[in-house]
């Protein structure tokens, strides 16, 4: 753990927000789990503090977010690199792509350092695909499907509830192409206040640069029906 990092996340945030989501099932779910407290951390609510989010209302369109992402080893450099490169995004049906998605899941071993969780490594034949779940594909230069984005979606937030992409593919930036594309077009639909992307975590890492890249800031949050 890196104290200095998570100290200033928590007590130095870039700003603290409640966030309504909703009434629904999934809403009710998402509220429990964000609210529970968790003794090993000293009793803290699961999700409040250190929380990666984007608001997507300070944004007047998706060309201010890209503006905003711009320079030297950028977040914009990196998915505009890959669109070079012959990747294409567009919304998808995850179940029209369940032997890719599989083979995304299973293209490494471990990811962060970490070993895949064993549900990973069972192939899914029915996902959720509705207008609380969105997806969002990158495809290759020959049609191939080699990195995805699901998106929970209720009310006020936009959950980035997974987002992985086939090992083979990872140099080619698939994963800055992902995210930039998936919330330049939350702002263009405007149904949001935030993206959410779990929490920046205890250290600085890999992920955690990637996020802030991305443009993910940390947040204080306070979750509420």
């Amino acid at each position: 753990m890196e104290f200095k990092f998570i100290i200033n996340n928590v007590f130095k945030p870039e700003g603290k927000l409640t966030i309504h989501l909703g009434d629904s099932s999934l809403a009710k779910g998402l509220l429990k789990y964000f609210n529970k407290r968790i003794l090993r951390k000293g009793g803290i609510k699961n999700k409040k503090y250190n929380c990666a989010v984007i608001r997507l209302d300070k944004f007047k369109d998706a060309d201010e977010y890209r503006n905003s992402i711009k320079g030297k080893n950028s977040a914009d450099y990196f998915a505009r690199r890959c669109t070079k490169l012959g990747y294409t995004f567009q919304k998808i049906d995850p179940n029209q792509f369940i032997d890719d998605i599989f083979e995304i899941h299973t293209s490494a071993s471990e990811r962060q350092g970490r070993k895949m969780e064993e549900s990973y490594l069972v192939k899914v034949e029915r996902w959720p695909n509705d207008h609380e779940n969105n997806w969002f594909g990158v495809f290759n230069s020959t049609n191939k499907l080699v990195g995805y984005i699901w998106l929970v979606k209720t009310n006020e937030l936009g959950l980035m509830n997974r987002i992985l992409g086939h090992n083979d593919h990872l140099k080619q930036n698939i994963m800055y192409l992902l995210a930039v594309e998936t919330i330049a077009n939350e702002i263009h639909l405007g149904e949001h206040k935030i993206i959410m992307y779990d929490t920046f975590g205890a250290k600085k890492n890999g992920l955690v640069l990637f996020k802030n890249r991305i443009g993910f800031k940390p947040y204080t949050i306070h979750f509420v029906k």
